[in-house]
This record gives structure tokens, C-alpha cells and sequence, in this order.
């Protein structure tokens, strides 16, 4: 089995070793969101504060929304930390709504984070003004609720 050279440095003792890998993941930007995006849980407050620099650099070069959700999604999964997850939820705010909550639903039922499904569970109420009841309401909510954007357009905005 191949190990990438970034998780030969994430799972390494040596600090330095790791903030180098931050470094060097960030010179190429959006293309190693991927490799970048475990560090933001890193042991140490200097290279988990470090990626998240780094992380949200590349993120932002991402104009694919679809692209930039999914990184989100990486990203929440991952992470623990209040204020970063606070940071990080933002991008679900203006999304389509029905790819942030089919995103937010996969966080939720995922797991990864409990930090991460509480935040998920918050912005998921803030997207669709529901609480979370499970994946069968959100579905339902889609089905129901959901306007898509060119239908907005069409009808002089969402009325909703």
C-alpha cells in the first residue's frame, strides 16, 4: 500500500515536520485541499492554525461550488475546533440550498466529528429553518421546500 508523503508527515512526532508539510501542501493551493485538510486537526495549535491558513487560501480559489462544498464537507469532518468549524460552516451560507443539505445530511449521519455533526446540525436548521430530524426529512424538505436557483430567477426571486 502507498503512503502519500503527506501522511508519512502527518502521522510523525516532529512538529516541524508537519508545519513543513503545511507549508509545502499550500504552494499548491486548491490541488492539495485533500492532503491539507487533516492537519486542520492537528495536535499542535501552530500547524492546525497554519493549515487552516493555507486551507482557506486554496479554498477560495475554488469557484465550483459544488467543488468548494465538498472540501467543506472534508473539512467538517475533521474538525474540532469551535471557532474554525464557525469559520468554515460559513460557505454553506448562499450555497444551493439542496447541496448544502444533502452535504450537511452526509456530516450529520457520517459522524466523524462530533464537533463537526453539532455545527452541521446548526447550519442545516439555519439553511432549511428546520431542526434536524434525520435523512428521510431532509429529503423531504428537498422535495418539498427546495426551490432551485434558475427557478428563482425565473420567477423574479425566492419568495420564500
Amino acid at each position: 500500500m502507498a503512503v502519500s508523503c503527506a501522511d508519512e508527515a502527518l502521522s510523525c512526532a516532529v512538529t516541524e515536520i508537519r508545519q513543513a508539510m503545511v507549508e509545502t501542501l499550500g504552494w499548491f493551493g486548491e490541488k492539495a485541499l485533500p492532503e491539507l485538510t487533516p492537519f486542520l486537526a492537528d495536535a499542535d495549535e501552530d500547524v492546525r492554525d497554519s493549515a487552516m491558513n493555507e486551507w482557506t487560501t486554496a479554498l477560495s480559489s475554488i469557484e465550483d461550488e459544488k467543488a468548494k462544498i465538498g472540501v467543506v464537507e472534508l473539512a467538517m469532518g475533521v474538525l474540532k475546533d469551535e471557532d474554525a468549524l464557525e469559520s468554515i460552516s460559513s460557505e454553506y451560507i448562499g450555497v444551493d440550498e439542496k447541496l448544502a443539505v444533502e452535504s450537511l445530511s452526509r456530516i450529520i449521519t457520517d459522524g466523524k466529528s462530533a464537533a463537526g455533526v453539532e455545527k452541521a446540525k446548526e447550519t442545516y436548521e439555519f439553511v432549511t429553518g428546520d431542526e434536524w430530524a434525520g435523512v428521510d426529512e431532509a429529503a423531504r424538505w428537498i422535495a418539498e421546500e427546495y426551490e432551485p436557483p434558475n427557478q428563482a430567477d425565473a420567477s423574479g426571486g425566492n419568495q420564500r
